[in-house]
């Protein structure tokens, strides 16, 4: 969009990363990006992270805020159990052969891929390392933010429950606002430009209008709201 400057965020050991050591925790990783965002000119900034990125992107948040001229604009995660509850869910697998057949259950992995004995030796040891540091990660309950958090979860994610992408309203001081989709972990294959956009204006602070995925439910609106309400 117009006006919006665009920055990917790649892991190392991951991508054109790949010969790198791979980072030791979540934290580390965030304490990395953080240093790189603040050496970029001070603009409105948003956030934004999908499942383990949504937690890495909130530690980032954490660490830009104590910083006076680097506070988020907003902060858009995306189907993830909100950070200080992701110690009650069930460890991810951590063998490679468990890691691969987890990342294909939940559509990560085309089967074409899947049935790559060579892809899979290439991609399982980075994808172990991810989740290992997701069964690592812990939150403190009282890490609030100040800045906005837009929580987009879809409907069909076996991973994250309702009640735990809502828990993320509990760890902001600023507005909250969720949003439903419809498919599975992954439903941003098929909803790309639309959650660009939305991303793309609340850096702007345009009005973001949703067309409907389906019939609304009690659960399916976007809703915002402050904490406690």
């Amino acid at each position: 969009m117009p006006g919006v400057q665009l920055y990917a965020v790649e892991y190392p050991g991951h991508g054109r990363r790949r010969d790198e050591k791979a980072a030791a925790d979540i934290c580390s990783l965030a304490d990395e990006i953080a240093s790189h965002i603040l050496a970029l000119s001070a603009v409105p900034l948003v956030l934004f992270g999908h499942s383990m990125g949504s937690v890495v992107a909130f530690e980032v948040a954490r660490r830009l805020a104590v910083v006076e001229s680097a506070p988020p604009h907003a902060l858009v995660v995306s189907n993830i159990t909100a950070p200080h509850r992701l110690h009650r869910r069930e460890p991810l697998p951590v063998t490679d052969d468990g890691v691969w057949e987890h990342s294909y259950s939940i559509g990560g992995i085309p089967k074409s891929i899947y049935r790559s004995r060579v892809l899979k030796n290439m991609m399982a040891p980075t994808l172990r390392t991810d989740y290992e540091m997701l069964n690592h990660y812990r939150c403190d309950p009282s890490s609030q933010i100040s800045c906005p958090v837009t929580v987009l979860h879809s409907d069909s994610d076996v991973l994250t429950p309702l009640d735990d992408a809502s828990a993320w309203s509990e760890l902001t001081v600023g507005t909250y606002a969720y949003r439903s989709f419809t498919g599975g972990h992954f439903y941003l294959t098929d909803q790309e430009s639309l959650v660009a956009r939305l991303v793309s204006e609340l850096g702007i602070g345009n009005p973001v209008k949703i067309p409907r995925q389906r019939e609304s439910s009690s659960a399916d609106r976007t809703h915002t709201s402050k904490p406690g309400h």
